[in-house]
């Protein structure tokens, strides 16, 4: 467990109820992390011995091995700690808090899936109907599901007649200074408009489609790519060598994500233009985008029915049209730069206002309050 944005800041929420002693963030390893260790105040993260890279090997068989790997090891700790309450991040991890809550009928369940779990991206027809029935058959026994946006909402409702409380993945309300490290890092004038894409970098999420337009065109513009490389690495890293309007930056910590948005001038966000993906993809509306509200920047973006939704409604930037990929970047990019950009920053400003994790927390409040202690 490493990263787990939207966990930790649960946790920390559940942790300011001042109801529970102790609070344990339950995951699997990389090999190299300790086996146990404390977060904040009564929060402690505990690591099965399980390896990240052997979970995330596909097929039904290696899937279905390791569900029961993580079940039975999973069990093991539920005894041993005797929790009241339980969260389920993912349908992986359901069906060992259902049993457990078959032995301790004491136990409640939060189903707090970050996905629309029966359709995710890479799973073929069989896994996703398979999928899609034992989540019918689980959900029943949850005290409460959590979903991540309206969308995914209404799919759960529509599926399994479940009324799901909807909390948006953000950050803590806070407000970021400016400062000048992007421009400092890579030498990018002081007239040349900075664009910030966040996230892993992968095709999945335009940004083949996004170096593909910054190595060809001739506006004064420059993008940065802030993230892990999943695949392509050597086409990635030639693009960059190849053109000053690409810079490549290594993922980092949270804290220092936030100070290095707040020197970018706009945002990319996940593009979706050509191929068929994932419905769960296609719904998403990931962290990355409330992050580039909450650092004032203006966003480019398409593809994506909820991303897309939100920057019409709050005037927050251009929703690219599908068609000819580098013309459509292209004409997305020429009509932000020259739309009034402190009326489009303070709207991002207003938008995350609104929605920020200060005001999404108190929707687990209440859900705990009403159904849980």
């Amino acid at each position: 467990m490493t990263h787990e944005s939207r966990i930790y800041k649960i946790a920390e929420t559940i942790s300011n109820l001042n109801y529970f002693d102790n609070i344990f963030l339950l995951g699997i390893n990389n090999g190299k992390l300790e086996r146990q260790e404390l977060f904040k105040k009564n929060i402690s993260i505990y690591r099965l011995d399980m390896h990240e890279t052997q979970w995330l090997k596909t097929g039904i068989y290696i899937k279905t091995l390791n569900v029961i790997r993580l079940t039975l090891n999973t069990f093991k700790f539920l005894k041993k700690i005797k929790p009241e309450i339980v969260h389920a991040h993912n349908l992986a991890s359901l069906p060992v808090c259902v049993l457990y809550k078959l032995v301790n009928q004491k136990t409640k369940i939060v189903y707090d899936t970050h996905e629309i779990e029966a359709r995710r991206n890479g799973w073929s027809s069989t896994i996703q109907f398979l999928a899609k029935n034992v989540e019918a058959l689980l959900i029943k026994f949850c005290e409460v599901t959590v979903v991540v946006n309206d969308k995914f909402q209404e799919i759960y409702k529509k599926w399994y007649n479940v009324e799901a409380v909807r909390i948006f993945n953000t950050p803590f309300y806070n407000k970021l200074e400016k400062n000048n490290y992007l421009r400092e890092k890579f030498s990018i004038d002081n007239k040349t408009p900075i664009f910030a894409y966040v996230g892993v970098l992968d095709d999945s999420r335009g940004v083949d489609h996004y170096l593909d337009f910054a190595l060809k065109t001739n506006l004064d513009i420059c993008f940065v790519f802030i993230g892990r490389i999943l695949k392509n690495e050597k086409k990635i890293k030639s693009a960059a060598d190849k053109s000053n309007k690409i810079h490549l930056h290594d993922a980092v910590s949270v804290d220092e994500l936030y100070y290095i948005l707040r020197s970018a001038d706009y945002s990319l966000q996940a593009l979706h233009l050509r191929k068929a993906i994932a419905m769960n993809n296609l719904l998403g509306l990931g962290n990355k985008f409330f992050e580039s509200a909450m650092a004032g920047l203006p966003m480019i973006g398409g593809g994506f029915e909820v991303q897309s939704k939100f920057i019409s409604k709050y005037d927050l930037g251009v929703v690219i049209d599908s068609g000819n990929e580098y013309k459509s970047i292209s004409t997305a990019v020429e009509k932000i730069i020259n739309l009034n950009y402190s009326r489009l920053q303070e709207n991002c400003f207003n938008f995350f206002a609104k929605y920020n994790w200060d005001n999404e927390s108190k929707k687990i409040k209440e859900y705990y309050y009403n159904s849980l202690i």
